[in-house]
């Protein structure tokens, strides 16, 4: 089977652009193959930890429509609040070489798992895969300073009898576990060749490698180990992760070979490009998930977008046909293939973002437009008081089919329907293609008021027409251009420059409603 993961470290639960790409391209494959898509936290660095993180990484998952098969139960939620670190004697526990690996089949948080990591790491000391070191912090900054220029770390402990190891660890003696790699060097040989699933095959000169730390002093593994020994036991058959990880890669591959399983390649993504150059950055805008779904963002929209960094699907176009860029999501799972993501590195265009979510808007019908933007508003806009009047309103499907053409997003929608429930409250009129109408912007208005007063209390039977040859008519008598006059009449009843299609607008607000703020513009404002 097919088995992918995702597996973030729980340092809160925001999921950036380059982790949803990771985890997107994960969960892709793992259904279009029938396979399982799982969260795995690795919260080895508890320094890190933030509470709720895995919460609310799985409440973005559900929101996005992509929720992991497997993940950490709730029980194991709570319990990582009360991890407590192991002390140095689980290396003498002989009872853990005889551990039932299946016991951790069902826990997806690394610290839920100390005692598999201890059992492995147990045996590649024995084996002489890793080696106590017992260097101090001062000690250790002592060694590496006195390296020459590129030359890698190797512990002066590493050729320690296993007596004298056990003898300093049961005074008291603080240690971490290293990867051999002088004896990884001697039965690999100093170049180790490996295939990755998206970069392909590669080459590394061991002779470059640290002997890293695989076990930390506190008994909880590093990542390098951690990841091994997870993703082998997990039955993870595609682990696809961020490009910063491959200088990593080595030592993991070195980790199968110590333990004699077969290796299981990794798939590096390359990073995502900020437009001005560099990486992504928060600096330059929205780079989580949730800001993007807060701004009011179409989770179909996000993942068509994000789905396209780095990756394409083949499709063969007919001559002169146009390459399409909008694709349901169950199609692009049955396109997707990790042999044609990109080697090289995606551009994070913000602009196409807001193309494609405002090509999703407007996909959606006036009906399914109004369910959306009111769970968006109980979910990120529940305390505005703007809020209670959209969610009651039965008629908010004619003010968003005005909206929808002319909205980036669901907060700028949010932002442009306000003026249909809130009369417009200290006007602006300095606006520039009003400087000709202010002299007599009060007759002009009451007489636009008179034109609408005009019309049929039902406001299905205005027409078009009829008003704007009124608006024209006032115009001319006051002899000010019609544009003008138009602008006045939109201020005075938006509050704004800007806004949907006016005499639409006035419908939905209807005849009382739009003679009223007519007067309140002329003697008021």
């Amino acid at each position: 089977m097919v088995r992918t993961r995702i597996a973030p470290s729980p340092t809160g639960p925001q999921i950036h652009i380059g982790n949803l790409r990771t985890a997107l391209f994960s969960y892709m494959w793992a259904k279009k193959n029938n396979g399982e898509f799982i969260l795995r936290i690795e919260d080895t660095d508890r320094k890190r930890y933030v509470p709720g993180t895995v919460e609310g990484l799985l409440k973005v998952f559900e929101d996005l429509g992509i929720m992991p098969d497997r993940y950490p139960s709730k029980e194991d939620i709570d319990e990582m609040e009360n991890f407590k670190f192991s002390d140095d004697t689980w290396i003498f526990e002989d009872y853990l070489d005889t551990l039932d690996d299946k016991i951790f089949e069902n826990k997806f948080i690394q610290t839920q798992r100390l005692k598999l990591y201890q059992k492995y790491a147990r045996r590649l000391l024995r084996e002489g895969w890793l080696y106590a070191c017992f260097l101090s912090s001062e000690e250790l900054e002592k060694v590496k300073r006195s390296l020459p220029k590129h030359q890698p770390f190797r512990s002066p402990h590493r050729f320690m009898s296993p007596k004298e190891v056990d003898t300093r660890i049961s005074r008291g003696d603080r240690f971490v576990l290293r990867l051999n790699v002088e004896k990884c060097i001697k039965e690999f040989g100093v170049n180790l060749d490996y295939e990755d699933l998206v970069l392909g095959k590669m080459s590394f000169d061991l002779s470059t490698v640290d002997d890293q730390v695989m076990i930390k002093s506190n008994g909880i593994p590093t990542y390098h180990f951690a990841v091994v020994i997870d993703d082998y036991l997990m039955g993870i058959t595609h682990p696809i992760r961020g490009y910063s990880w491959l200088p990593s890669t080595p030592k993991q591959v070195l980790l199968y070979k110590a333990l004699k399983w077969e290796v299981i390649p990794f798939g590096h993504a390359t990073d995502i490009l900020d437009p001005s150059g560099g990486k992504l950055s928060k600096r330059k805008g929205a780079v989580y998930v949730s800001e993007f779904l807060k701004q009011g963002y179409l989770p179909d929209a996000l993942l068509n977008f994000v789905s396209f960094l780095g990756w394409k699907p083949k499709i063969t176009y007919s001559r002169g046909e146009k390459e399409r860029e909008i694709f349901d999501f169950q199609e692009l799972v049955s396109l997707f293939n990790i042999e044609n993501i990109s080697k090289t590195n995606p551009v994070f265009d913000r602009a196409k973002l807001v193309w494609y979510n405002k090509q999703y808007l407007k996909m959606k019908s006036n009906q399914e437009l109004s369910e959306i933007f009111r769970e968006w508003i109980r979910k990120w806009r529940f305390d505005d008081p703007l809020s209670k009047f959209i969610l009651d309103d039965h008629k908010l499907d004619a003010k968003l089919e005005l909206l929808k053409e002319r909205s980036d997003n669901l907060l700028n929608m949010f932002e442009q329907i306000s003026f249909f429930y809130l009369k417009p409250n200290n006007i602006d009129w300095s606006i520039k293609q009003l400087a000709d109408v202010l002299s007599n912007k009060r007759l002009i208005l009451l007489n636009i008021k008179k034109l609408f007063e005009s019309f049929d209390e039902d406001t299905s039977k205005w027409r078009h027409e009829d008003w704007e040859r009124g608006m024209r008519n006032i115009a001319d008598v006051y002899k000010v251009k019609h544009g003008d006059a138009f602008m006045l009449c939109r201020v005075a009843l938006v509050g704004s420059p800007i806004s949907p299609p006016l005499f639409e607008s006035a419908v939905i607000l209807g005849k009382k409603e739009v003679t009223s703020r007519l007067y309140d513009a002329a003697f008021r404002h």
